[in-house]
């Protein structure tokens, strides 16, 4: 840039009108160049050091926005040519809010909120998360306003998952190591894990909403996923796609095999609003022999768990020892490729009358788990063994209940009598000598599935009293 053809000396006797061409000389409007020459602006190290911020600019007498925008666009083609040989000399703390100004500005910020930033000193993101730690703190900054402190506090909140990995650190775990979707609690409780600055539950909201990787539902609880999962991005099921979405979905979800009419009543109360008939389930799991099979109780499976198969007794055996991090166990039996690792994974989600995630992506042993970590105990049969079952129900020892098992496995011993001794009408039908076969469908005729019955069988449980 050349230097300013006005000396000090002339100054003094030099008029609006020549000034105004001055100006004009540097690429701007007629009008732009007479705000300036009324401002009496005289050069390019007044234009920087006079007009710190675009409200200054906005500021000049008959300035409108348009010519405002004209001449801030010069004083930052003026800061950037700041360094070069022949520029005047302007300060680099003016040069610099100017840039920062306009980072802001690209940021989404209008000037003023740009401006109120500069006032503060915060010239990156990481100081806007530091320094502005609650609205109230956002609110005091110089010249803000209660529009202008919303305005950045969401700008806070969204640039707060830049200086919390955590998000980006649940990408990664999510898509190695997971099977289904986590909760917010269960989120939350692997957050704490990592040992990292605390987050409340929404500002670990605001971090997890901000990964553009991840994926938001909530119906009842609030899960947490990956938008490349399909089956978790559940469209309104017009389509065969959208229909098997729902179904996986359903099925990753309560990791049960269910028949299609059991299927068809339980998605609204687990996705949402979402309708589905028993014919379409069976339809769409049949027409995917790839994805879904049925087994010969028509239960619907994912396909999944049969590949998943394989790896039961080796995780057995991996977990024998202690608990392990799911890191640990994908790398102890060392699978081939991606595939691999979704079917030990799922291996470990599916047998859970084996295997239980003591805390997220960290399995143990039942048994062992047990004997430290103190779990619900559900009595409506559907996660327990007959293992399980038995103590919490009778208090038996161990033995007792090998006992148990020994007599009901004994070939001679078919036939129980059942005695109807104060029983009401509706049951004196159990009142005949049943085999092991005849009481499952009793209680499967009663409604209970089949891995229900017969948990009730083993346990010895013949009627309903």
């Amino acid at each position: 840039m050349n230097e300013s053809r006005l000396s000090k000396a002339d100054q003094s006797s030099i008029d609006k009108e020549d000034l105004a061409d001055f100006w004009k000389a540097k690429g701007l409007s007629g009008r732009a160049s007479n705000c300036l020459a009324k401002a009496g602006i005289l050069d390019e190290k007044q234009l920087v050091e006079r007009l710190t911020c675009f409200d200054d600019v906005l500021a000049l007498r008959n300035c409108g926005r348009l010519t405002a925008e004209e001449i801030w666009d010069l004083i930052r083609d003026t800061t950037s040519e700041a360094t070069t040989p022949n520029s005047p000399s302007i300060s680099e703390a003016q040069s610099r809010k100017v840039r920062v100004v306009d980072s802001w500005i690209a940021s989404g910020l209008s000037v003023r909120a740009a401006n109120c930033l500069v006032s503060a000193d915060i010239f990156n993101s990481q100081q806007l998360v530091e320094k502005l730690t609650s609205f109230d703190t956002t609110l005091q900054l110089k010249g803000c306003s209660h529009l202008t402190a919303e305005e950045i506090w969401k700008l806070v909140k969204s640039e707060a998952n830049n200086h919390h990995p955590f998000a980006a650190q649940l990408v990664i775990k999510l898509q190695r190591f997971s099977y289904r979707p986590l909760t917010l609690d269960q989120c939350q409780e692997l957050h704490q894990i990592t040992g990292e600055t605390p987050l409340d539950s929404d500002q670990l909201m605001a971090a997890i909403s901000n990964q553009p990787e991840l994926k938001v539902h909530q119906f009842g609880k609030t899960y947490v996923g990956l938008k490349q999962w399909t089956w978790f991005n559940p469209e309104k099921p017009a389509t065969t796609k959208g229909q098997a979405n729902l179904v996986e979905w359903f099925l990753r979800t309560t990791n049960e095999p269910a028949s299609a009419k059991t299927i068809a009543d339980e998605i609204p109360r687990q996705l949402g609003n979402f309708r589905l008939t028993p014919f379409e389930v069976a339809n769409v799991c049949e027409s995917q022999p790839h994805h879904f099979l049925v087994d010969r109780d028509d239960l619907y499976n994912l396909s999944l768990w049969r590949n998943a198969a394989r790896y039961y007794s080796h995780l057995e055996h991996l977990l024998k020892e202690s608990p392990l991090a799911i890191e640990q166990i994908v790398e102890g039996l060392s699978p081939e490729g991606s595939d691999e690792t979704d079917c030990i994974i799922a291996a470990l989600n599916r047998h859970y009358e084996v295997f239980v995630e003591l805390a997220p992506f960290k399995w143990a042993l039942k048994s062992d788990a047990s004997q430290g970590v103190e779990t619900d105990t559900d009595f409506g049969f559907g996660n327990l063994t007959f293992e399980d079952l038995i103590p919490n129900v009778y208090g038996e020892s161990s033995d007792q209940v090998a006992n148990s098992t020994q007599l009901l496995e004994d070939p001679e011993v078919q036939l129980i009598s059942v005695p109807s001794e104060g029983l009401g009408e509706d049951e004196k039908e159990d009142d005949t000598l049943l085999g092991t076969e005849d009481l499952a469908d009793f209680w499967k005729a009663k409604g209970l599935s089949v891995r229900a019955a017969n948990c009730l069988v083993s346990a010895d449980i013949f009627n309903s009293q």
